[in-house]
């Protein structure tokens, strides 16, 4: 009986290291990725490229209350759709392409199948090129069933 305890215990002492150090492993692989976002944001003179908010709070950002609009990749059990993020990239450069204008999101990973939100405040757009960038994403997205599109979305995500 005694062994059997033992057995439990040690089975549940190595469970619960694993899970942290999985949980410490995937912050740190995100906040890589954060990295990877800011470095390929930056702006060259032949190309821009859509960047992640994280890049600009060190220039003293402040954390937006409502989102113009958020893509959201998520999942019923089988994994996001996989061309969500690649369209959602070619989408954004696309549109930086024709209006000269810097389109910044911010990234919120919440899932375990790779389910994240893209979080755009469009703040540097007209309300007609705000509702341009919106429609052309809805027209992207069009068929694929595992992306949500919401429109002025109160920024609920801890900062």
């Amino acid at each position: 009986m005694k062994k059997v305890q033992t057995i439990i215990i040690s089975a549940i002492i190595i469970t619960t290291i694993a899970c942290k150090n999985n949980k410490n492993a995937a912050v740190k692989n995100n906040s890589d990725n954060q990295t990877t976002q800011s470095t390929s944001g930056t702006t060259n003179s032949s190309q821009t490229t859509p960047v992640s908010v994280e890049a600009n709070k060190s220039q003293g950002d402040t954390v937006p209350a409502f989102y113009r609009v958020v893509v959201s990749l998520y999942s019923i059990g089988e994994g996001i759709d996989p061309d969500g993020r690649p369209i959602l990239d070619n989408y954004s450069q696309q549109f930086m392409d024709a209006s000269s204008k810097r389109i910044v999101y911010d990234s919120h990973p919440w899932g375990r199948e790779g389910e994240t939100d893209f979080c755009y405040t469009l703040d540097n757009l007209s309300s007609e090129e705000q509702v341009r960038f919106i429609n052309g994403l809805t027209e992207a997205f069009k068929g694929h069933e595992l992306v949500r599109i919401i429109e002025n979305k109160k920024n609920t995500y801890r900062q």
